[in-house]
């Protein structure tokens, strides 16, 4: 268990919690779900842990659902290939990624990001507001 975990579960005071991440946080509760710590009741992640290659390929591709997929396994390609197709952050991710570095670690990378994807018709965001 990550020592954060435990840290913040004595300063919280509880004695029985669940975790929800997604994105990166989705790493972080499929860890913590394994490693099963005390109190934890549940995880909830709105990603999957582990997508085959063969269904990666023909959800990219827009595929139809490869045959021989039990029904629950179905469900998880439609809701993959939803994300892959209507996810917004994924499209901007995808096209333009190098933008992508400078926002761990630097405002003006921040910037150049939002400057280069702008509204998604061409043209630079209107207004920035400060968070």
């Amino acid at each position: 268990m990550p020592d954060g975990t435990i840290i913040a579960r004595k300063r919280l005071g509880y004695t029985r919690y669940v975790a929800q991440g997604g994105d990166w946080g989705a790493f972080v509760v499929d860890l913590m779900g394994v490693q099963a710590p005390p109190g934890l009741l549940g995880i909830h992640t709105n990603m999957p842990g582990a997508v085959p290659a063969d269904i990666d390929k023909a959800t990219l591709a827009g595929a139809p659902p490869p045959s021989g997929l039990s029904a629950e396994e179905r469900r998880a390609y439609e809701q993959l290939l939803f994300t892959y197709k209507h996810v917004a952050i994924y499209t901007l991710m995808a096209s333009r990624p190098q933008t992508l570095y400078g926002l761990a670690d630097s405002p003006v990378g921040l910037a150049a990001y939002m400057l280069d994807h702008g509204d998604g018709g061409g043209q630079p965001p209107r207004r920035s507001s400060r968070c």
